[in-house]
């Protein structure tokens, strides 16, 4: 027997809400991104700090103070089939760690998702500490948290991952579960029939008959 937790779909198409995380996106459309990052490390110092970005768009921070004091988060960007730069990787005076990526999909990227559905791996997870959430351009985003703290440590570890929702796409109709072995899918309504605009002449009030008359003066 097999079992799943559902996880709640939050639209945030008519409201602002402000997000805990400490990150932006920067979106340029036809899937160009510059995702931005800022990490309070004061306890760190430069040469205990870590960025690492692999070829599968996954950003590691790392940050490890001896004796047992840790840092750690994790972004998944896209995936094998996003493009990922590593633009900006400062540290101010007063602790600030600022991470700046670009993103853009590869030129022979040939994906797709079948059936509608999109397949996340969240293991090492809990279902309270995974959102999934429609902003108001239509992004699906899915985000997880974990943290753990035991006396003078303390691991922190985040997921991150976004899709663009097709236009025209029922939101209501969108649900997310999460499987005992912490795989999480989200089924995907067929997109709703655009509805086409039929043109309609428009009138002037004031030259149609019985609303008055018109009138050009020539100087």
């Amino acid at each position: 027997m097999t079992s799943s937790t559902l996880i709640p779909i939050i639209d945030d198409k008519n409201r602002f809400l402000k997000s805990p995380n400490r990150y932006s996106i920067h979106d340029f459309g036809q899937g160009y991104r510059t995702y931005s990052y800022e990490f309070d490390l004061v306890d760190y110092e430069p040469e205990q700090i870590t960025v690492l970005l692999d070829n599968n768009g996954r950003l590691r921070i790392r940050a490890r103070r001896p004796p047992c004091h840790e840092f750690r988060r994790e972004y998944n960007l896209g995936g094998p089939n996003i493009e990922t730069r590593l633009v900006r990787n400062t540290m101010d005076t007063y602790g600030h760690v600022r991470v700046d990526v670009e993103a853009r999909p590869r030129q022979n990227d040939t994906s797709s998702i079948d059936n509608n559905i999109l397949i996340y791996d969240l293991q090492g997870y809990r279902p309270k500490n995974i959102t999934v959430r429609i902003d108001e351009h239509g992004l699906l985003k899915i985000t997880a948290q974990h943290t753990d703290d035991a006396i003078g440590h303390r691991i922190n570890r985040e997921y991150y991952r976004q899709y663009q929702l097709p236009e025209y796409m029922n939101r209501d109709h969108i649900r997310a579960k999460l499987d005992e072995n912490q795989i999480l899918t989200i089924q995907l309504p067929q997109p709703l029939p655009k509805i086409k605009q039929s043109w309609q002449p428009y009138y002037d009030r004031d030259s149609m008959p019985g609303y008055g008359n018109s009138c050009c003066c020539v100087m």
